[in-house]
């Protein structure tokens, strides 16, 4: 006889089997056998992987991140970067002066590795993550290296990831092929095999045979063309084939568009054919992809498996065998701020599959007005729908209502797919076009808006003036303003009336005060940038209306340098580095709260060079960097650190720099005021000997090295005599020219700040609204400049026709 057992638990059992008969003459037997449960067994995966930046010129750098996740016990993991099946290293032509393999000891695991470009091409990099319990995870990117001076193809495919397959069996196997730098002409992509016959070119038959046309002709590429391409292989014999995909353009001297790949093909591999997501279907933020695959072997259902689906969209998510129709099911959720296209990994044991979806997260507004045109003093009824996917969906509201430089915000929670309200008109009293714009936001980040316009006529009656007393009209995200109102009726000031106000959504009441009527306010901290209307309205016997422009700007966000850690010297931090010593620089990011950026692009620049950092864990970022110094001695300089989250709060720090050859030295900074004093007492000297003019000393500085460890500076006071200055005289030509200097540079920093808006809009770092009022402020700006400018270019041909 047998039995099957199931180790629920981990652990170690003393399982007894006892024989008996019901004869009471016969005596019972048993024997006692120990269990040993090992731990369960969790599941590996690698969800994300990026390499920044992911194109650049030969001989520069990148750096590759990847996360390893483990979800129950995974044993001891180690990852290694590999392209086309070589191990990445100091000497290979994507090379890497970083540990490869690493180890993972806890996870999340969060790696690094800082890449090299030695030759050009495209390089499909796969980040392989394996573990003594023989689990396996893989996932990859794409690094293309371009020689900036000549025309570069490169090929991004999935035959990294294809490890295995069946005889039969077709293979999917896609690629995109793009057109770097310059044209690169008629261009033809070709897919072949080996199996140690050499390359041979796939065709519609044969031992390995095609599905999709190939060679592949794209046509003339110009620069920036880019082409999606698919086939489907099928291999009819069992051996271990390499394929490559090659692009060949006649506007190139070699053909540097390569990828490749090796397929196992053997009998009793699992096949993964994935039944839902479909290839490039939609989604939501927040909403629930249903999975599902068909796993076979021979064509035969396997029912025994645990497989799994990863993505950098969720992390990892299992799926299980589902008796009546021979599928395995499972569910993931879409997470909020992941928009754009994912890939998802079907694994199971060492064979896999995937499926690219997009997230796209507009929600569809509607927006409807119960009249085209009011009287001044009518209520304005607004209503429509919110629909995500067809359906109504409960969202955030956001009422932005604008008349010239006025504006109104109202805010409302729908818990449907529909909302309403009325609006107690609160516009300046000559009236005009009423712009509205609904902005619907769920709880998930799915944002859609939608506009309309109506006109509302002036008020013709007697009313209450309102004056404002702010003290300043800029505050930043999470500022306390005092908000402080006159209401006046022909210069009389009005007492005991109920004085309301409106700022970003949010409703104010004042109470009054002894000159007037006063509140306070604190700015929320994901508060809209630019300019906002703090809109007022009075109560009583009579109407009164009046509005003040608040500027919001972004919210200081706190840089500080965690490692190495820097030296204070008065209110400077300084650190210290050898010349080309690789230094891990680390910083924290955090609000004025305490609260850690998660989000935030931080970079550092020194000598014009910038380099982006990475983050390691919440609020924690590092770069690899290295100080490079020109001649002898020691250099000091200023390192610049800036950072923007994705709502665009800002922060900069910056931290001298000494690059030498040992540690920092703190009489380097504490000869300087002993300097001080020796030209003191030079310029004294100088001054007992000559009457006038006294003669000016110029200093220069030299670094020497004594035989100890020591360093010492040096510093040599030679005077020279200078002629006495004369009396400044204002050239107007010079004034203007240096005006005119002023606002071309101004109106340049204006446009970049321009360009810099339009960058987040397209990246949806900000919403319709929040662009709209940045381009019309800048837009004004840049026109008020332009004015000035011809102004006095006007002034100037005055003056200096010629």
């Amino acid at each position: 006889m047998s039995s099957g057992i199931t180790g629920n638990a981990a652990g170690t059992y003393a399982i007894e089997i006892v024989a008996y008969s019901d004869s009471l003459e016969v005596q019972n037997a048993s024997v006692t056998r120990v269990l040993y449960v090992s731990k369960n067994l969790g599941n590996l995966s690698v969800p994300e992987v990026k390499v920044i930046p992911s194109i650049i010129n030969k001989s520069s750098s990148a750096t590759l991140s990847a996360t390893v996740n483990c979800a129950g016990y995974c044993g001891s993991v180690n990852v290694n970067l590999k392209v086309g099946g070589v191990l990445l290293n100091s000497m290979t032509f994507l090379s890497t002066t970083d540990q490869n393999p690493q180890s993972c000891a806890s996870f999340p695991c969060y790696l690094s590795w800082n890449l090299t470009g030695n030759s050009v091409g495209p390089f499909d990099i796969t980040v392989n993550a394996t573990s003594n319990e023989s689990l396996y995870a893989i996932n990859y990117t794409n690094l293309q290296v371009i020689d900036p001076d000549n025309p570069s193809l490169g090929i991004f495919s999935n035959l990294g990831l294809i490890m295995k397959s069946a005889p039969n069996q077709a293979v999917p196997i896609t690629a995109n092929v793009k057109c770097f730098t310059k044209d690169c002409g008629q261009t033809t992509v070709t897919l072949s095999y080996n199996n140690g016959a050499g390359w041979i070119d796939i065709g519609s038959s044969g031992i390995v045979h095609s599905q999709s046309q190939n060679p592949v002709a794209l046509g003339n590429m110009k620069v920036g063309d880019s082409n999606d391409l698919s086939w489907g292989i099928a291999f009819l014999t069992e051996a271990v084939y390499q394929l490559r995909i090659t692009a060949n353009g006649t506007a190139l001297n070699l053909k540097n568009g390569e990828s490749t790949g090796t397929i196992n093909v053997s009998q009793g591999v699992l096949f993964i054919d994935i039944r839902n997501p479909v290839e490039g279907q939609s989604f939501s933020l927040g909403d629930v992809i249903p999975l599902k695959a068909m796993i076979t072997s021979g064509g035969l259902p396997v029912s025994t498996l645990s497989p799994i689906v990863t993505s950098e969209l969720f992390g990892y998510a299992g799926i299980y065998y589902f008796p009546n129709d021979g599928t395995y099911t499972g569910n993931a959720s879409v997470p909020s701020k992941k928009v754009g296209n994912y890939q998802l990994v079907f694994m199971a044991e060492d064979s896999q599959s995937n499926v690219n979806i997009y997230i796209n997260p507009e929600l569809s507004v509607t927006l409807k007005t119960d009249k085209y045109s009011y009287a001044w003093d009518d209520k304005i009824e607004i209503s429509g729908d919110v629909k995500k996917n067809g359906k109504g969906a409960p969202a955030d509201i956001t009422i932005n209502l604008a008349s010239g430089k006025w504006n109104d915000v109202i805010k409302l929670r729908m818990g449907t797919g529909s909302y309403s309200h009325v609006y107690e008109n609160r516009m300046p009293k000559e009236g005009g076009r009423l712009m509205l714009e609904v902005i619907a936001k769920d709880d998930y980040g799915n944002i859609g808006n939608q506009s309309a316009e109506v006109g509302v006529s002036a008020y013709t009656g007697d009313s209450y003036d309102l004056s404002f007393d702010m003290g300043r009209n800029s505050y930043n995200r999470g500022d306390n303003m005092t908000i402080f109102v006159r209401v006046s009726e022909m210069n009389v000031p009005k007492s005991g009336l109920r004085v309301n106000c409106t700022l970003l959504g949010a409703d104010i009441g004042l109470l009054e005060g002894e000159n007037g009527y006063y509140g306070n306010y604190a700015i929320p901290p994901n508060a809209e940038l630019g300019n906002n209307s703090l809109s007022c309205s009075v109560a009583g016997p009579k109407p009164g209306q009046g509005y003040e422009t608040i500027t919001v700007e972004p919210m200081p966000l706190k840089i500080t340098i965690i490692d190495p850690e820097p030296s204070r010297y008065r209110d400077t931090d300084i650190i210290s580095a050898a010349p080309e010593e690789p230094i891990k620089l680390k910083v924290s990011v955090h609000y004025p709260d305490g609260k850690p950026v998660t989000d935030a692009t931080v970079e550092i620049m020194l000598g014009g060079d910038k380099t982006n950092m990475t983050q390691t864990e919440p609020g924690n970022y590092i770069a690899d960097v290295r100080f490079t110094k020109l001649g002898g001695g020691i250099a000091m300089s200023t390192i610049f650190l800036t950072a923007q989250d994705s709502q665009g709060n800002q922060g900069k720090s910056n931290v001298g720099l000494v690059v030498g050859t040992g540690d920092f030295n703190w009489w380097w900074l504490l000869l300087i005021p002993a300097g001080l004093a020796i030209l003191f007492v030079i310029y004294i000297y100088m001054k007992s000997k000559e009457e006038a003019p006294p003669p000016q000393i110029q200093i220069q500085e030299k670094i020497i090295k004594l035989p100890t460890v020591e360093r010492v500076r040096e510093i040599i006071y030679r005077p020279v005599r200078m002629p006495a200055p004369a009396k400044p005289r204002v050239d107007p030509v010079m004034k203007l020219k240096d005006e005119i200097d002023r606002l071309e540079e101004k109106s340049r920093t204006t446009q970049d700040a321009k360009d810099l808006a339009e960058q987040q809009y397209y990246k949806r770092q900000i919403d319709e609204s929040t662009f709209n009022k940045l381009m019309q402020s800048y837009e004004e700006k840049l026109i008020e400049i332009d004015a000035g400018i011809r102004q006095k270019k006007k002034e100037l041909y005055e003056i200096e026709p010629e």
